[in-house]
C-alpha cells in the first residue's frame, strides 16, 4: 500500500489531501489554482511523485438529484489523462463533502478569511477519507 492523494476539484481552486502509508488518516496538504485540465493532471501527476502516492482520489461532483453535469465531466476528464500519464486515479463521490467542510471549519472558529483558505484542503480530506472507509467496509470502488 501507499499514499493517495485526495482532490477537490473547483473552478478556480483544487483542494488536496494526502494519506498517510497506512491509508488510515487523510490530511489536508495544500489548495492550488486551476488553470487547466492538462496542467492540473501534469500538477497532479508531479505531486504524487514528489509525495509518495500511487493513486489519486478525484472529487465527482454529483447533484443532489444523482445526475452529473459538467463539473462531473470535467472531473472525469481529469482522471482520464492521469491515468494517460500512468497515475492510477478514479473518480468519487465528493457530495455534500464542501458543505460538510465548511461547517467543520466554521464550528472549529477562525476568521472567514481563514474558512476560505482551508476549506478546499478540507474538502479533499474528507473526500479521501470516505473513500478509505469504503474501502476498509469491503468496498471496490
Amino acid at each position: 500500500m501507499g499514499r493517495v492523494l485526495g482532490v477537490d476539484l473547483g473552478e478556480r481552486r483544487i483542494g488536496l489531501a494526502l494519506s498517510d502509508p497506512d491509508r488510515t488518516f487523510a490530511s489536508p496538504l495544500a489548495t492550488i489554482p486551476f488553470v487547466s485540465e492538462r496542467k492540473t493532471a501534469e500538477r497532479l501527476a508531479d505531486l504524487c511523485r514528489q509525495h509518495g502516492a500511487d493513486q489519486v482520489v478525484v472529487g465527482l461532483p454529483v447533484r443532489d438529484d444523482g445526475s452529473e453535469g459538467e463539473n462531473c465531466a470535467r472531473s472525469r476528464r481529469i482522471v482520464g489523462r492521469l491515468v494517460a500519464l500512468g497515475i492510477a486515479a478514479e473518480p468519487w463521490d465528493e457530495s455534500w463533502s464542501t458543505r460538510e467542510a465548511a461547517a467543520d471549519l466554521d464550528a472549529a472558529g477562525g476568521s472567514r478569511a481563514s474558512v476560505r483558505r482551508r476549506i478546499d484542503q478540507a474538502a479533499a480530506a474528507l473526500i479521501l477519507r470516505d473513500w478509505m472507509e469504503h474501502r476498509q467496509d469491503g468496498g471496490a470502488g
